[in-house]
């Protein structure tokens, strides 16, 4: 480190770790943000390793297409499952979430209801790493979590994108992403605009 600097804080086996932001900030408010320089109406993809000692909310943004985890906290005003939707904003989910999510709508056995979509009240546990892959092809997001398709939504539109087109993965506690991939088909022009 130089005189004067403090060395910065490294993480094992170099993963991706979220933590608090600076002063006034928080995690929901410091998303992990990848400029997308592939082509928004076609094929795109996240993978990643995830892990978090107590998992709360995890989402998943693809240039305007999102999906959540939220996991329950057993508070009152908790719930949990997987919901997907299109907005351009990425903040603020609770807007997005129906209130079936909600604790006091769950049913005896959430981990048992499975709908059209996937399985509804699907959560992360605490102290468990996974690997999560999500999926955008023109109007579908699928959400798989170890290989396995948890959610597979038809969104109404197909052709939905951000401006400048985005990829973001936020999380309302602390945890860790490993092996970070993102695939697609390359759009030169956004590419050469992103390398000038």
């Amino acid at each position: 480190a130089r005189r004067g600097l403090k060395p910065r804080p490294t993480t094992p086996n170099g993963r991706l770790l979220f933590r608090e932001g600076g002063p006034a900030r928080n995690l929901a408010d410091s998303p992990l943000v990848v400029e997308c320089p592939f082509r928004p109406r076609q094929f795109i993809a996240v993978s990643f390793t995830w892990r978090s000692e107590d998992p709360l909310y995890l989402q998943v943004s693809i240039v305007g297409n999102h999906v959540g985890v939220l996991t329950d906290d057993g508070r009152k005003t908790g719930g949990r499952g997987v919901y997907a939707w299109q907005s351009y904003h990425w903040q603020d989910p609770d807007r997005s979430f129906p209130p079936l999510y909600r604790r006091d709508a769950l049913p005896k056995d959430p981990a048992r209801v499975k709908v059209e979509e996937g399985w509804r009240h699907f959560q992360f546990e605490p102290d468990t790493s996974y690997q999560v892959r999500v999926e955008w092809d023109r109007g579908r997001l699928k959400l798989l979590v170890d290989g396995r398709e948890v959610w597979n939504a038809a969104l109404d539109n197909k052709y939905m994108t951000d401006t400048p087109p985005r990829i973001r993965i936020v999380s309302y506690t602390r945890g860790w992403i490993d092996d970070l991939s993102v695939e697609g088909v390359v759009d030169k022009q956004h590419l050469t605009k992103l390398l000038k």
